[in-house]
């Protein structure tokens, strides 16, 4: 087993246990802390495992990582872009009959 072998195992089991951690942690700190602690810690623990899931790029496992944290950025901005326009209208919507109720209720 030579050095670089050595380092890209370690370096794939952390990306691994780091994207694991980062996935699951946060619903652990939410349920006993802050919501904000939570976030930062999810969102730290993922970029240290994509960090580490590309030094040990030649391991499965760190490709597994690599390919899953990908995959997890593309599905949440395509949400993001699919949900929040639809939302700005519904706030807007909204916006608009309680000014209109609130004209109405002057007028009367």
């Amino acid at each position: 087993m030579s050095k670089t072998h050595a380092d890209d195992r370690i370096f794939s089991i952390l990306a691994l246990g780091l994207l694991i951690t980062g996935l699951l942690g946060p619903f652990i700190i939410a349920a006993f802390s802050n919501d904000d602690l939570a976030i930062g810690f999810g969102v730290i623990a993922t970029l240290l495992a994509l960090l580490f899931g590309i030094l040990g790029w030649k391991q499965r496992m760190a490709k597994v990582a690599v390919i899953t944290i990908g995959f997890l950025i593309v599905a949440s901005l395509t949400a993001l872009l699919l949900f929040f326009p639809k939302r700005a209208q519904a706030e807007e919507h909204e916006r608009e009959a309680q000014s209109e109720a609130i004209e109405d209720r002057r007028t009367r």
